[in-house]
């Protein structure tokens, strides 16, 4: 994830993408918890993503009244 010009990653660009959510910003006391522990956990997660959430065969295609609930390349240029 990079937001102004700034490229954050792992358990890091997580806390940022969450943190931008609503109803979500409490998850920024995270960032306090030690960086090693963080990604640890999110090394964790990630290699068990399927198991802990599950898979599909196919890539959903929204249908146009949900996509329009997505941000579009040119929209997030324009982000914060």
């Amino acid at each position: 994830m990079i937001i102004a010009g700034r490229a954050y990653f792992k358990s890091d660009a997580t806390i940022r993408t969450l943190a931008r959510l609503p109803g979500w910003s409490w998850i920024g006391m995270l960032a306090f918890t030690p960086r090693s522990i963080r990604d640890w956990l999110y090394d964790r997660i990630a290699r068990n993503r399927y198991s802990l959430f599950g898979r599909t065969e196919t890539c959903l295609v929204p249908d146009p009244a949900i996509a329009g609930r997505f941000v579009s390349a040119d929209e997030s240029r324009d982000a914060p």
